[in-house]
């Protein structure tokens, strides 16, 4: 049987904070579902992740609120 010598933990982090910049081009994705619903679309969640991974953009997630049902 074959042993790992060594196992590595992955460390996921969801949540990318860059905050709104002037000098930065600003991009918001909005869900026309309540939180639990839209977190699981996985399109959006790639969009999220390649834009806030480029140097010049940042980028946030909007949901509809409990109050606009």
């Amino acid at each position: 049987m074959r042993e790992f010598k060594e196992i590595k933990e992955l460390k996921e982090s969801p949540v990318i904070e860059k905050g709104w910049d002037s000098k930065r081009k600003n991009l918001a994705i909005m869900f026309p579902n309540l939180y639990y619903g839209g977190i699981y679309g996985l399109g959006p969640l790639i969009i999220y992740n390649l834009v806030n991974g480029l140097k010049d953009w940042s980028c946030k997630r909007r949901f509809l609120d409990y109050s606009d049902l």
